[in-house]
């Protein structure tokens, strides 16, 4: 009997036959979510698009705060505010500091971002105004707090597959690149009941032929 069953795998791929070939068409990106898609997606430019802060707080030179701790803090004078989604039109000098918040531009000549809390200004909101100076209560490294430019995706890498469903999470990823539509296979058609049925009857009698196995290898145990 066994010579005439297939295996389970064999029987999962005679089942994924009788549906119809899949076709393709461009579908809404909120439309997008559990849909299948049909070509690989590819970046078309790098994320993120330029070097942006990580972190709520102030751009900095790391010489000025090499000696900075809570005990000596470090003041510098404060030249600009960098809210997110503007670009800065000044650069760092030596003895400044610029505060800058998440996703906000680096300025030219920054090396570092200090965080809000290691500083004597606590306050995050971008409604309240910037302070004259900026005390420091600790060094940096270079790149501290800093996201580099194509640091999460570089243009030209596949970001999403072919064949991948559509999750939510990339839903909102999708929604960076700009598009509004994307290429998705249709929802699969079956060719008959009839061929539905043949091939439930084929996987149970594969399941009965491993039970049937496993139950004689107890016994002759």
């Amino acid at each position: 009997m066994s010579a005439e069953l297939l295996s389970v795998s064999q029987a999962q791929k005679r089942i994924l036959n009788i549906f119809f070939p899949k076709e393709v068409s461009e579908v809404p990106l909120i439309e997008a979510y559990r849909r299948v898609l049909a070509t690989d997606i590819i970046a078309s430019l790098n994320l993120p698009v330029f070097p942006n802060s990580s972190m709520d707080g102030f751009a900095v030179k790391i010489d000025d705060i090499k000696q900075a701790t809570r005990d000596n803090p470090i003041a510098l004078d404060v030249v600009g505010d960098i809210p997110a989604g503007i670009f800065p039109s000044i650069s760092l000098g030596n003895g400044q500091a610029i505060r800058i918040m998440t996703g906000a531009p680096i300025p030219m000549g920054a090396e570092a971002v200090i965080p809000v809390e290691d500083t004597d200004f606590r306050l995050r909101s971008a409604a309240v105004e910037a302070p004259k100076s900026i005390l420091i209560y600790r060094s940096a490294i270079l790149g501290e707090n800093i996201r580099a430019a194509s640091e999460d995706v570089r243009s030209g890498e596949v970001v999403l597959k072919q064949n991948h469903q559509i999750r939510p999470q990339d839903v909102a990823f999708l929604s960076m690149w700009g598009l509004q539509k994307y290429l998705f296979m249709h929802y699969p058609e079956l060719r008959s009941f009839q061929r539905v049925m043949s091939c439930y009857r084929l996987v149970l009698l594969c399941s009965l032929e491993e039970y049937m196995r496993r139950t004689l290898i107890s016994l002759l145990h």
